[in-house]
């Protein structure tokens, strides 16, 4: 039998349906009634029906809603549009949303009904016949393909029902909680960099976690992400989500010594399938443990949700810095900003903005010294923004930055004392003088009074970088500086550099900071 809902506001024309036919001598059976969309939604959900006959204008939620609704659940029915003459537009609309046929009210007859009806059985049984040809797949593989349907965002949530079946998962996709977590790594400040948590301890404990959960019938747990170490658990309806959150980080620190962050999904937040969610999720779970620290555990109230920017400007919350004497006193301005973004739950890329900032700021102050952030980096022996960029803990930004000004300090003395030739020290005054003009190698080795190889060579041995990249990041740290000024057009502010050519000055901007000019404003919040 095929099981039909029909939905219509108008009492009578409901009870003309039903009676209009004897449903079950055609193979049809109705299931259930609903007045609206919001009543036929749940009834849908408690009924499974294979047909779905609704109006189009309802009160409270109408047929174009519903159907929409039904898309975004990915709830799997064949749907018929009863219209109005005067309804194209909307039966179009409708067509858009799912619905594959449409009958007219005021006209319809026995016959067309039935043939309408005939169509959608047809689309049904070969529905049912395309399911059950579907390649049976081992339980890896369905484990595997479910991991990457969730994770692919045109992935209609309707194509994951026969893989839960299939991994016979206890879930109600109505009541539901999911747990999204990550494994915590740990940060090695003497490297600047993170130290990944053990991938052989990450594998077991999901494999722990599958088992445990099989066995006690209260859900799964997939591997997202092996190497990054985020999982995604899929609990059983009578099952408490913080509960079993409590437990699991329990057992990964006693067992495999890992400390996990956790994001809570449940249907409470929202109508629509969960499973849609998951890559939010993962972007929201990112953005919580980076201001909640090591061994969270909160609610992914709604995974759509921004976290607040700064209000300006970021440079707003950057003191001045006149010099390399000022860096030493950072360190607390650091500690006292950091304790500001946690309060004020600021998003994670609008923090990174103000230490980039800061970064751009103290490095800048090396070419006075004949330095450079290239020749920092090959110091370091690491991107150092690149590295800052991959913060991961807002509680990591203190030790961050004691390791970085403990190395701009240290090269900074080494250009200091390695800065001998009076010819060199002229050529950069020089140079920091007029970077906006044309300048070239040849011209301002006449101007110190010594050959053009030689000064090339005598250059980078002194600077520890070349002339051009040299004069490039002078202008390009001028450049970021002059885009603060929200009234400065882009072109004005190649020319200020020295670039009379606005789409040259794009390429190079881009090139050395990895934004275009336009993004490079934007990150800084400032409205072009």
């Amino acid at each position: 039998m095929i099981r039909v809902l029909i939905v219509d506001d108008e009492r009578l024309v409901r009870i003309g349906m039903r009676s209009s036919l004897q449903w079950e001598d055609y193979g049809f059976c109705v299931v259930g009634e609903a007045c609206n969309g919001e009543e036929a939604l749940q009834k849908i959900r408690q009924l499974s029906p294979d047909l779905l006959l609704t109006d189009i204008r309802m009160p409270k939620m109408d047929g174009i809603e519903l159907l929409k609704e039904i898309e975004k659940e990915g709830l799997d029915l064949e749907t018929v549009i009863m219209s109005c003459y005067n309804e194209f537009e909307l039966v179009r609309d409708a067509m858009r949303h799912g619905a594959s046929d449409y009958i007219l009210k005021l006209s319809v007859s026995d016959e067309k009904l039935l043939d309408v009806l005939e169509r959608s059985r047809q689309r049904i049984l070969h529905r049912r016949k395309k399911q059950e040809r579907l390649p049976l797949l081992n339980e890896a593989d369905a484990r595997d393909k479910f991991v990457r349907l969730i994770l692919d965002p045109a992935t209609p949530p309707s194509s994951l029902t026969p893989l839960l079946q299939m991994l016979n998962l206890p879930v109600d996709l109505q009541r539901m909680a999911l747990i999204l977590f990550a494994a915590d790594p740990a940060f090695d400040s003497a490297c600047m960099c993170y130290c990944p948590p053990d991938r052989k301890s990450v594998t077991l404990l999901g494999n722990l976690l599958h088992d445990d959960l099989i066995r006690q019938g209260q859900g799964d747990c997939f591997i997202l992400d092996n190497e990054k170490g985020i999982f995604l658990i899929c609990l059983a309806p009578d099952i408490q989500p913080y509960s079993a959150a409590e437990i699991i980080r329990e057992k990964a620190a006693s067992f495999f010594n890992l400390t996990l962050s956790m994001g809570i999904m449940d249907t409470g937040f929202c109508k629509a399938h969960l499973f849609s969610f998951v890559r939010q999720g993962i972007a929201m779970l990112a953005e919580k443990r980076f201001l909640l620290d090591r061994g969270c555990i909160f609610s992914i109230t709604d995974p759509t949700f921004s976290p607040p920017d700064f209000s300006g400007s970021a440079a707003d919350l950057i003191p001045e810095i006149k010099g390399l004497a000022d860096v030493d006193g950072l360190m607390e301005h650091i500690r006292t900003l950091c304790e500001r973004m946690a309060a004020k739950q600021y998003s994670r890329s609008a923090c990174l903005v103000a230490f980039t900032e800061i970064f751009y700021q103290t490095a800048g102050l090396l070419h006075t010294y004949g330095g450079s952030i290239d020749g920092l980096n090959q110091k370091c022996g690491i991107s150092l923004s690149s590295s800052l960029q991959n913060l991961i803990f807002l509680s990591d930004a203190p030790a961050w930055f004691r390791t970085y000004f403990a190395f701009i300090n240290d090269y900074a003395a080494t250009c200091a004392e390695n800065w001998k030739r009076n010819e060199i020290l002229e050529a950069i005054h020089y140079i920091n003088e007029n970077y906006n003009l044309p300048i070239s190698a040849q011209k301002v080795a006449r101007i110190v009074g010594i050959s053009e190889a030689y000064f090339s060579t005598l250059f980078k041995k002194e600077t520890g970088t070349g002339f051009s990249e040299y004069l490039t990041a002078l202008r390009m740290e001028k450049a970021r500086s002059l885009l603060e000024d929200k009234n400065i057009y882009i072109y004005e502010v190649g020319e200020f550099v020295g670039y009379s050519d606005v789409n040259y000055f794009r390429k190079v901007f881009k090139k050395h900071t990895g934004l275009s000019p336009e993004a490079y404003r934007k990150s800084r919040l400032i409205q072009t």
